[in-house]
């Protein structure tokens, strides 16, 4: 759907005949620049790894590192942990773009999440995409208050796939892994997360959507737990080759 300045505008005007779109961005507190989290990676014998991305130019243009770990679970292995960091890291850099705008009857079924387009040739807005972020309509819906976000699709294309580790590492004693399963179970019988989505409603009349994930939780750690071992435990025998001689009258004592 499309609210934008062109022959139709969806996009209210103010008492005094001014245009009531305001463009806005978070201050640096707000707008992390480095993002860290921490995984067990299912290709690497499900070590604890870590993984920080930092976006090194607004690093250098703010001064210093706006550190924020990465609100996350169950992530696999190292490339969804890069593909989930980079996509945060886009929205918080990058997309430090709001927009605040009052619309009429169009904003009804539009809701939070969903993609509009604005025109705005003082800001060099072509139909730029901004995904919705909060809706709050006046009374009965006469008109609407809408705040929305740049939207950007190569976020979620220009994280690096196909990464891999640097191998196993030494050293790392975390334990039997713990990971997330599903609580539901599908027509297959295959474990599912429970994804459940409701609309809460704020006294100021703002809509918000919330998602929840239903999952088991797993066991908890004992005190002495078991490390992963640091050679394989399936021998390898073989009769010929070496370089010892065998003995025709050894003897083998045990």
């Amino acid at each position: 759907m499309s609210l934008e300045t062109m022959r139709f505008s969806g996009i209210l005007r103010n008492a005094n005949g001014g245009i009531s779109l305001t463009v806005s961005s978070r201050d640096a507190a707000d707008s992390p620049n480095r993002y860290t989290v921490e995984f067990q990676d299912q290709f690497n014998q499900y070590q604890q790894d870590s993984l920080s991305l930092v976006d090194v130019n607004d690093a250098q243009l703010f001064g210093q590192d706006v550190v924020v770990s990465l609100a996350a679970l169950g992530l696999p292995n190292l490339d969804q942990a890069v593909r989930a960091t980079a996509l945060q890291l886009y929205k918080s850099v990058d997309g430090n773009t709001y927009v605040n705008f009052d619309t009429s009857v169009k904003a009804v079924g539009l809701a939070p999440g969903d993609l509009i387009t604005i025109t705005y040739s003082k800001e060099g807005f072509n139909r730029q995409p901004f995904r919705i972020t909060e809706i709050s309509p006046s009374l009965n819906y006469r008109t609407a208050t809408i705040t929305a976000q740049i939207h950007n699709d190569e976020w979620y294309a220009a994280a690096d796939a196909g990464v891999a580790g640097l191998g196993r590492q030494p050293n790392f004693d975390v334990g039997v892994p713990r990971p997330l399963m599903g609580s539901v179970l599908d027509s297959n019988g295959n474990p599912q997360f429970g994804i459940t989505a409701s609309t809460i409603v704020s006294s100021d009349g703002s809509v918000s959507v919330q998602l929840t994930v239903a999952f088991s939780v797993p066991a908890k750690p004992t005190v002495a737990s078991v490390g992963i071992p640091l050679v394989g435990l399936d021998p390898q025998i073989s009769t010929t080759g070496g370089t010892i001689a065998r003995r025709p009258d050894a003897l083998l004592r045990v």
